[in-house]
């Protein structure tokens, strides 16, 4: 289709410099049967104790969570193609660690309520690019919003400002860090954080989370046993360039490649089994 029009099909995370990048902003909700857990009728934004005990999750684990969801060099010129004052300013690629009520700029977005649509009620995870693999994002980012709900973390108060044009000194006088800049900092943070994704991990995905980011492979993380039913749905960015200028064409990367076929079935039957445990 792609061909037929005249332009090359990409799922790398930023294919030019000079457009926005390609992301993959995954929108979550949990649900008891068929009650949402996030939506409490009368709170601010209209969001439950337990669905701000899952962005808290977000963000404290967001340095690993970048480990699985931006495990590509090319990821980080998306998130960082700018200088640090204007990091994702246009694009919508979040940069900094913050979470706020229909706000663009944070890494975690609440969207607006829409009344008498509590089921609709969800929160955005926006740093999640094209290239990564689905299974193992979608695993990771459930385990790190469940480890919020069952360490009962605390939300830190919402960003209201555009966080890009914040001065650095401001951000940090709101707490508000960044993510990181190149893989290698994820790597590291997922080879030594207490509870980073390999403690929520099997074994088998355990060893190879060390060399994750720096071999360009996915590691899976397991949730927790728990009751939850998760919806996720994927949207892309306003301008993303999964199709890319007129008769232009990417170079060649290493983004567009999957994981070998083995590892990918071997975690995505283990997201399977983590899945229907925890239906039980």
């Amino acid at each position: 289709m792609a061909i037929e029009q005249g332009v090359y099909a990409t799922f790398m995370p930023k294919p030019f410099t000079d457009h926005p990048g390609s992301g993959m902003h995954t929108h979550v909700s949990l649900f008891e049967g068929d009650r949402n857990a996030f939506y409490e009728a009368g709170a601010e934004f209209q969001l439950s104790k337990t669905g701000r005990a899952f962005i808290a999750g977000l963000l404290r684990h967001a340095p690993e969570i970048t480990a699985v969801c931006n495990q590509w060099v090319n990821s980080y010129k998306r998130l960082w193609g700018a200088a640090e004052r204007t990091a994702g300013a246009g694009g919508e690629a979040p940069a900094y660690v913050c979470w706020g009520h229909n706000n663009r700029s944070a890494l975690v977005r609440v969207p607006m309520y829409k009344p008498q649509k509590g089921n609709a009620t969800r929160v955005e995870f926006r740093s999640v690019d094209a290239a990564c693999n689905p299974y193992l994002a979608f695993a990771v980012i459930l385990a790190a919003g469940l480890k919020g709900i069952e360490k009962d973390y605390e939300l830190p108060p919402g960003a209201e400002d555009d966080v890009w044009a914040l001065t650095s000194a401001e951000r940090r006088a709101l707490g508000i860090r960044p993510l990181p800049r190149t893989w290698i900092r994820p790597s590291r943070s997922c080879r030594t954080a207490s509870s980073s994704p390999r403690h929520w991990a099997s074994t088998s995905s355990t060893s190879s989370c060390a060399t994750s980011a720096r071999n360009g492979r996915s590691t899976a993380a397991r949730s927790p046993s728990t009751s939850w039913a998760v919806t996720c749905r994927c949207s892309e960015e306003p301008i993303g360039e999964t199709l890319g200028v007129p008769g232009r064409r990417p170079a060649p990367t290493h983004a567009s490649r999957w994981p070998p076929a083995v590892n990918l079935a071997f975690f995505y039957l283990a997201f399977l089994r983590v899945t229907s445990r925890s239906g039980k």
